[in-house]
């Protein structure tokens, strides 16, 4: 039982009973509507918090009740966001939202809603909250972006931060694409913006610079013509046979081998009196050997062929400058076909006939045609320059038998038949028709030289053989004094037919050595040709069967190893690479030949059907891979081809096509 409340009266103060003490104390909703309380104030409850009171629902007390405030203004208590401070904004497109035009009251006004946020009230497809879809063109949810990503109707692309224009694989579904997007695929590093499939390799810098998945793979591949040559020497007249010979040296002394290109056939100061043309190793584009050449040596006399053959010479002088040695097979300056080769001394620029120009290193003997085939070593061991002068025809030690003629630098001897060195071959074998400088084959520090005799005899007829000498050499020699010897695997295999050096390819310090052998007929396939890489120290007599590295022609009459070369990273991948003439193949017309490019490492027998890069001769009878060379450039190796028979700035004026290689 509740205990009485006992209350003492003070003055001023009304009695309350005990259920009005409740309310007041308790926040009952008992109402004093007799104003018996003797206090006017006026409560009116504010069950929603809002601060405005329920007309319908008031106290008369003294003290203010709880949840009470002293106005009546609310127009739904239960609601506290319904008052006369609401907000309502004018929907004039009636899509349920409103603009920035508003109002405040109690109550909703026509064409008044309480949600805000419409971006456009003039369009009743534009309200927060509606789908964004790509197709409208305008911003459908208010959001201010138009170009939402998974909008309705939005297309893929592809991530692009750096803005290279192509996306790595992660995708965007977007109506446009942005600063950092692109339709375009395949980016492998989405950070660097010269990295993409769209960028140039950059050779041996550990970058997969266009993604093909290989860092600084800059390799020349697939196929090639005149047209594609990074640049085409062309003979300057008709039957010219431009590139009949081709070399490299830095005759302009600029740090970048240049071209020499022998022309036999040109007729400067009568029939067939030849040309040697050099060109810058800078060149690119088509250029006109006769009007555009840094150097033109002419021929001077009918029939002299000068451009037969042709070899850069080390600088021979100490001037800073390279040379280069031509051959003049048939020049008459001594007498009727003694032949004979100049020595032209960079930089010599101009036109000038060779024998003003050069150094005439004359013929041995009447009617055998010195010339055919020259080059330049250090044989003598003195540290300058000597060159070599063959005649494969020479009769000193029996029909045909061919003779190979050193003349030592720095002032070789004019008369041949002085020459320090004389080396003969077997009878009948056509010793010399291809003369080199093998380089260190046997490790000693001294050059050494190899000579090609295609007719010569072993255990087969006419089978061909190759002969290296180790330098220092001197006197009156035969190929029975010769160190090594190579002879062809079959009966007119031609072997020696073409030289070259190769390089230490197996990384013992030994120079390896290319042999051609273009009447090679092996495998059902007539005259299909070869290419041997025989290692050094080559020593002994053996034939080519024991090669580690053969290099087969593709087809009937391909005549492959008519020429070689060998001794260039033309990629830069520290391999050394092998160039294959073939100037009977037909893959680019009757007869266009073909060089073809293969990249080391190879080893066992390599099909030239499977070649890295095949150039073709771009006509009937063109005859690419005639003459083959390679020289070095300002960032990277390049290769020379010679076409004899290409169309030039003329029909058939022949040409000399470059390749540059490491991808620049």
């Amino acid at each position: 039982m509740r205990p009485a409340l006992l209350l003492f009266l003070l003055p001023g103060c009304v009695f309350i009973g005990d259920d009005e003490y409740f309310w007041r104390t308790q926040g009952g909703t008992a109402t004093d509507d007799t104003g018996s309380s003797g206090c006017s104030e006026l409560w009116y409850a504010d069950k929603d918090g809002d601060g405005y009171g329920d007309p319908d629902d008031v106290t008369q007390a003294c003290d203010q009740p709880l949840a009470t405030v002293d106005n009546d203004d609310d127009c739904d208590d239960t609601d506290a966001s319904r008052n006369p401070e609401t907000v309502w904004y004018s929907d004039t497109d009636g899509d349920g939202f409103g603009g920035s035009n508003t109002v405040t009251s109690c109550e909703q006004p026509t064409g008044g809603t309480s949600e805000g946020g419409d971006c456009d009230d003039s369009n009743a497809d534009a309200y927060p909250g509606a789908t964004e879809t790509c197709a409208t063109g305008f911003d459908d949810d208010c959001d201010g972006v138009t170009n939402q990503e998974d909008a309705e109707g939005c297309v893929p692309f592809f991530v692009d931060l750096d803005g290279d224009g192509y996306g790595i694989t992660e995708q965007v579904c977007l109506c446009e694409p942005t600063s950092t997007t692109t339709a375009v695929p395949g980016d492998c590093d989405d950070t660097e913006a010269g990295v993409n499939p769209g960028a140039e390799e950059i050779c041996d810098d550990g970058i997969d610079n266009d993604c093909d998945g290989g860092a600084g793979d800059c390799r020349l591949s697939g196929s090639g013509d005149a047209g594609s040559a990074d640049a085409l020497l062309m003979g300057g007249a008709d039957s010219d046979s431009a590139g009949f010979s081709v070399a490299t040296t830095d005759f302009d002394g600029d740090g970048t081998d240049d071209v020499v290109v022998g022309a036999r056939n040109a007729d400067p100061s009568g029939n067939f009196s030849g040309a040697v043309y050099v060109a810058s190793g800078l060149a690119t584009g088509d250029l006109d050997l006769e009007s555009e050449a840094w150097f033109v040596g002419e021929g001077s006399g009918t029939s002299n062929r000068v451009g037969w053959s042709v070899a850069g010479v080390p600088d021979m002088n100490g001037d800073g400058f390279d040379e280069f040695i031509v051959g003049a097979p048939q020049d008459d300056t001594v007498g009727t076909d003694y032949g004979g080769a100049y020595l032209l001394m960079g930089p010599t620029s101009g036109r000038a006939a060779v024998k003003d120009a050069g150094v005439y290193l004359a013929g041995a003997v009447a009617g055998k045609r010195a010339g055919y085939s020259v080059a330049a070593g250090d044989w003598s061991d003195d540290g300058v320059s000597d060159v070599a002068v063959a005649s494969h025809i020479d009769d000193t030690a029996g029909n045909y038998a061919g003779a190979v003629y050193l003349a030592e630098g720095p002032n070789p001897v004019t008369d041949l038949a002085n020459a320090q060195v004389r080396i003969t071959g077997p009878v009948s074998s056509r010793f010399g028709y291809a003369t080199i400088n093998a380089g260190d084959v046997n490790g000693d520090g001294v050059d050494d030289l190899a000579v090609g005799a295609h007719d010569a005899s072993g255990a087969a007829d006419e089978s061909g053989a190759a002969f290296l000498f180790y330098g220092p050499l001197s006197g009156q020699l035969t190929s029975a004094d010769a160190d090594g010897a190579r002879y062809g695997t079959a009966a007119d295999a031609a072997a020696g037919y073409s030289l070259s050096r190769a390089g230490d390819i197996d990384g013992d310090g030994l120079e390896e050595l290319l042999i051609g052998a273009p009447g090679l007929t092996d495998g059902g396939i007539t005259d299909r040709g070869a290419a041997y890489l025989v290692s050094g120290p080559m020593s002994g007599t053996t034939n080519l069967a024991g090669a580690g590295t053969r290099f087969l022609g593709v087809s009937d009459y391909d005549d492959a190893g008519y020429a070689v070369a060998g001794g260039v990273d033309l990629d830069l991948d520290g391999h050394l690479d092998f160039l294959v003439g073939a100037e009977g193949a037909d893959s680019g017309g009757s007869d266009a030949g073909a060089a073809y490019l293969v990249y080391g490492p190879v080893s066992g027998v390599v099909p030239l059907a499977g070649a890295d890069l095949v150039v073709d001769g771009s006509r009937s009878d063109a005859a690419a891979g005639t003459a083959l060379a390679t020289g070095q450039g300002p960032s990277a190796p390049y290769i020379v081809v010679g076409a004899s028979g290409e169309d030039g700035s003329v029909d058939e004026s022949g040409a000399a096509m470059l390749f540059r290689g490491g991808g620049l």
